[in-house]
């Protein structure tokens, strides 16, 4: 299981910060953040906010001017966390642990406002170097979002996507790759290869009880009056719209009416939309808050514009670690790194853009279980059994599973069989092929 603290912050009258840090099991602690310190603050995340402040790029890759100023940003909100000693130790602590345990550290910030949201909390350092804490502790930074919230038991994934005006046809497959289209070619690629069912059609989908539905909303996003609407498919530049038609558009409201059923059931929706993370004046009328307020329990959207490459690279190392049997946080985790290993010499392409709101950070520690025959239902000591086999083989460098990782997956302790014994009585097949490895010994 990750570890998990939660960073409460309420801006004060005086203009300063009450800060207080606490988890799971943990003592909160508490400090305060002068006014002149937040000033500070938000001057920093001013010029991450602002395009045209960003040094250019001349050479492609040489982006130390990107990283010094992301660096002096995570200073200035590492602050925060240093506001008074107690919080330093807890946070300390938390890095030690999670360390020592190589599990993932997930700092929850739950925002007083939404002003306070809007700051750039991915780039929040815990040293004075000003290294991102995803970068140096594993790290993952998550807004705390409105919702009902509750625990998602593991379950294998059942992949959906939707897109305004409905998914394209067959022509997809000719889509150019600055294209919607290419996306959702490139998703459905990398969730067959990675042994997931392809995506179903949101608007259509059945959702099956014994999986656990991850959305993908696909789609242009376009602000006016601070207002989000996602449109569909645009023709190219050269192209006449047939009779002189507009873009289809909806409203977030709209989406989450026509998929409020499904939300409910949703571990994750995964927004490739720009401006899909947009923050409304009025508190309530974002799509990050509608999705989760409508039972999603994350949801992963950009806080700009969202290049194509952009898109593509994270539904890379989203899918792979979750084919790979790694917690929701991690997959996260994984899909931004691909993201920063881009080197783009863009603003809206850099990792800490694409930001991540949970109704319950709990859910972060979700993994997709292996996919079973229909009729199957093993416990789950057969499905840990199946899992540490399946890392005993990514270990070994095989890209296959066989008997042999699954013995090698047997801890010496278990003597008796237990657990391979609950495996292969589910399944007549197995029980025939195994059933001469399961051999009684004394207790």
């Amino acid at each position: 299981m990750p570890t998990t603290l939660l960073l409460h912050i309420v801006e004060q009258p005086t203009g300063g910060w009450m800060v207080s840090l606490g988890g799971p099991a943990r003592r909160r602690v508490t400090g305060f953040l002068p006014p002149e310190q937040v000033a500070r603050i938000r001057a920093a995340a001013g010029r991450v906010d602002s395009p045209d402040a960003w040094p250019h790029i001349v050479v492609p890759g040489e982006d130390a001017g990107w990283r010094c100023l992301e660096e002096e940003v995570g200073r200035a909100l590492g602050t925060v966390v240093h506001a008074a000693a107690p919080i330093s130790l807890a946070l300390a602590r938390a890095e030690g642990e999670a360390a020592g345990s190589r599990e993932q550290l997930i700092l929850g910030v739950d925002p007083g406002d939404d002003r306070i949201a809007a700051l750039p909390w991915e780039l929040l350092a815990s040293g004075p170097e000003g290294h991102a804490l995803e970068a140096t502790a594993g790290g993952l930074v998550v807004r705390l979002g409105p919702g009902p919230g509750g625990a998602v038991a593991d379950a294998p994934l059942q992949p959906l996507v939707w897109t305004v005006g409905g998914i394209p046809g067959e022509d997809a497959a000719a889509a150019g790759e600055g294209s919607l289209r290419s996306v959702l070619r490139h998703l459905d690629d990398r969730l067959r290869s990675a042994g997931f069912p392809a995506p179903g059609d949101a608007a259509t989908a059945t959702v099956d009880p014994h999986r656990a539905p991850v959305l993908f909303v696909v789609g242009h996003g376009d602000l006016a009056a601070d207002l989000l609407a996602l449109v569909g498919e645009r023709p190219p530049d050269d192209e006449a719209r047939p009779d002189g038609a507009d873009d289809v558009a909806v409203g977030p409201g709209t989406l989450t009416q026509a998929l409020g059923a499904l939300l409910e059931r949703c571990v994750a929706v995964v927004l490739l939309v720009c401006d899909g993370g947009h923050r409304p004046a009025r508190p309530g009328d974002g799509l990050v808050e509608r999705v989760l307020e409508r039972g999603a329990r994350v949801c992963v959207a950009p806080a700009g514009r969202l290049p194509l490459p952009v898109a593509r690279a994270f539904v890379d190392g989203f899918i792979d670690a979750l084919a790979g049997g790694r917690p929701l946080g991690i997959a996260i985790q994984e899909g931004r790194r691909r993201v920063a290993a881009r080197h783009d010499g863009v603003p809206a392409a850099r990792w800490w853009r694409l930001q991540t709101t949970a109704s319950d950070l709990v859910a972060l520690g979700w993994r997709a279980r292996p996919g079973v025959p229909p009729g199957w239902h093993p416990g789950d000591a057969a499905f840990r059994l199946i899992q540490d086999a399946v890392d005993r083989a990514g270990e070994a460098g095989h890209d296959w599973l066989g008997i042999e990782h699954i013995a090698l997956a047997l801890r010496p302790r278990d003597v008796t069989g237990r657990r391979l014994r609950a495996l292969h009585a589910q399944r007549r097949e197995l029980k025939s092929i195994l059933g001469s490895w399961v051999v009684e010994s004394p207790r």
